[in-house]
């Protein structure tokens, strides 16, 4: 996967199967560490912890930095801090910290 900027240029790759595991921002490496849930905990550059998430029960972020750029977040799934602070995707539903939409039929 590549995250690019307005102009087309390559501003990060993320690495990983079955999940995102690590981001390449130029020389740089930033490793995702997750829990037995696929919770993203703690991010690793270089041997140092340079940031750690906790989440609730219902997976909303405990003390979000809203500097963070990493979109990664509960159950490894991108999170959308855009458009609403606590949006993710999982699977075929939008979890939001009101709400649950399904984006197809549940079967």
């Amino acid at each position: 996967m590549v995250q690019e900027a307005a102009d087309g240029a390559v501003v990060s790759n993320y690495v990983g199967a079955q999940g995102v595991y690590a981001r390449e921002d130029g020389e740089e490496i930033t490793h995702l560490l997750k829990n037995g849930h696929g919770d993203v905990v703690a991010k690793v550059t270089d041997g140092a912890v340079t940031g750690t998430y906790t989440y609730d029960a219902f997976g909303n972020e405990k003390a979000p930095d809203v500097a963070d750029t990493n979109p990664f977040r509960y159950c490894g799934e991108y999170t959308d801090s855009k458009t609403r602070p606590c949006t993710c995707t999982i699977g075929s539903m939008i979890l939001g910290g009101e709400d649950v939409r399904m984006l197809n039929g549940a079967r």
